[in-house]
């Protein structure tokens, strides 16, 4: 799946890391490693039984909360059928085995991350740090309706917590069915969401398109797109390619019924309709 150059996340606490980062903001980025301790307990969620299985978005690693990420929030995905997980820690990709015991017991093994230099305010000391120091975990249901994903020591003490994705109702492909109250009468014009990539794709009725997903993981429901581009070729009609572009940009949140999605400007209002696609449709 990643074919990066990997190095053991053991190591990282040994190497002095600095250079640039994924991210357009993490210069301005309030971040130290010292801040991840101390560590504390999470007592504020009620506890749930779930599985950890599919993405989860980082909020809190050791004593710092995460905000301020314009490109990919550092996230661990966990796919049960590999028993391995894999993520970004905001700067680096990282990937491993893992391994569920009994009474909530859960151990992160062969942890290892791409080799891009980043900031010494950056995240991959505290990151690798607390997956380093994973011994069990717990979920539960936050005030807000949200699944958070808790990872404790060998203490108990909570070294990270993570939000459970809450758009993955988005994976597969949907017809635009309208754009700003417009019925779209072109059956081509679709798109292709993978939530885990972080991708859009599909097609404007005219040019194939691509893009990637933003998320605000704090915020529920939260969708952006961002990188959005298209093939050149000219069609007799081009309003339609052009108001789904324009209507993609404004794009701030997803909302879902049955097999259909509404995706919302910051206002509100439903500025783009899909209806969901067969794999026969395709």
């Amino acid at each position: 799946m990643m074919k990066s150059p990997l190095i053991p996340v053991a190591l990282l606490a040994a190497i002095s890391l600095g250079g640039c980062s994924l991210l357009k903001k993490q210069e301005a980025s309030t971040v130290n490693s010292q801040d991840a301790l101390p560590l504390f307990p999470v007592t504020t969620q009620t506890p749930v039984d779930i599985s950890i299985d599919g993405h989860w978005f980082m909020r809190t690693v050791g004593s710092m909360k995460l905000s301020g990420f314009d490109e990919e929030w550092p996230f661990l995905e966990f796919v049960p059928t590999e028993a391995r997980f894999y993520g970004n820690n905001g700067c680096n990709i990282i990937n491993g085995s893992y391994h569920l015991g009994p009474k909530q017991e859960l151990r992160l093994s062969e942890v290892a991350a791409t080799m891009r230099l980043c900031p010494s305010d950056s995240l991959e000391y505290p990151v690798a740090h607390a997956l380093d120091a994973v011994r069990s975990y717990s979920v539960s249901t936050a005030p807000d309706g949200s699944t958070i994903l808790s990872l404790h020591d060998a203490d108990n003490l909570t070294v990270m917590t993570l939000r459970k994705s809450d758009i993955d109702f988005l994976n597969g492909p949907w017809r635009v069915k309208s754009i700003n109250g417009t019925e779209v009468e072109n059956p081509d014009c679709r798109l292709i969401f993978d939530v885990a990539e972080g991708t859009v794709s599909g097609d404007t009725g005219c040019n194939i398109l691509n893009g990637r997903l933003t998320r605000e993981p704090s915020v529920s429901g939260s969708l952006g797109f961002s990188h959005l581009a298209t093939t050149r070729m000219a069609c007799p009609d081009m309003a339609t390619e052009q108001s789904l572009l324009i209507a993609l940009e404004e794009v701030t949140a997803a909302r879902h019924s049955g097999k259909s999605v509404d995706l919302l400007n910051s206002a509100g209002d439903v500025i783009i309709h899909l209806t969901q696609l067969s794999k026969s449709d395709l």
